[in-house]
């Protein structure tokens, strides 16, 4: 059948008639044509079989190489965001005991403080001129204006005077507990002055704020606790007469 459809051809007929001058004087068969005809299609259906096979093949390649490239792009950040929290843990758990006077050679673990909010929370930099607020674990000052829910409470304005006098401009250390945020998005932390000084009890101790423990961050809950009884019992800060009575 296919080579009836071959001979019926056109195309093929031209091709025979032209085989036959070639041939002409040596008795060449026809159909002997024909099936050399036969042969050449044979050939060049393979051909293109071929040749549509490897466009196939690079065409596939190319979808794959820009998939794995949108892989590449996508994974990239987020490795380069666990590299830095990495970085990040590890620059908050080291602390040089030497003093700093300089925000931009600041080493790692070291921050500059430079805003304070309240008695219990203020804003600092790290040596990437990284800002971070801070909420001293274990303490609760209480609040020196209305702010959103919150209402401004008695001795406020003092224990907020008081942290800033402590804390601005100064470097500082930190030190984190289980739990790392609250649910405002700011930084749980106990903080320290170049001196070693322990801010959170230092608070508690001169009567500018008083022990508040949330679990789990509750591994100095004992010191607080001693720290408010000494300021409660020598009338210091927000203990005094004048506040309580």
């Amino acid at each position: 059948m296919h080579m009836v459809q071959q001979r019926n051809c056109p195309e093929t007929k031209k091709r025979i008639i032209k085989e036959k001058v070639r041939y002409e004087g040596k008795h060449t068969d026809v159909w002997q044509i024909l099936f050399a005809l036969d042969d050449v299609a044979i050939r060049q259906k393979k051909e293109k079989e071929e040749e549509d096979k490897k466009l196939h093949m690079k065409s596939t390649y190319r979808k794959w190489s820009v998939v794995f490239s949108s892989l590449l792009l996508i994974s990239s950040p987020l490795v380069g965001c666990q590299s830095k929290s990495e970085d990040y843990k590890q620059k908050m758990l080291r602390f040089s005991s030497s003093g700093i006077t300089d925000n931009k050679s600041l080493p790692n673990g070291i921050y500059r403080v430079t805003k304070v909010s309240d008695g219990d929370t203020f804003w600092c930099k790290d040596d990437r001129e990284q800002r971070m607020k801070i909420r001293l674990i274990g303490i609760d000052a209480p609040e020196p204006r209305n702010y959103f829910r919150k209402k401004e409470q008695a001795f406020g304005k003092e224990a907020s005077k008081y942290a800033t006098d402590l804390l601005l401009h100064k470097t500082i250390k930190l030190e984190f507990d289980v739990d790392s945020l609250d649910q405002y998005g700011r930084t749980l932390a106990y903080a320290y002055l170049i001196d070693g000084t322990f801010i959170n009890e230092k608070i508690v101790k001169d009567g500018y704020a008083i022990l508040m423990t949330i679990a789990p961050n509750v591994k100095y809950e004992q010191r607080f606790q001693e720290a408010q009884q000494y300021a409660r019992e020598k009338g210091l800060g927000l203990w005094s007469k004048n506040i309580t009575e």
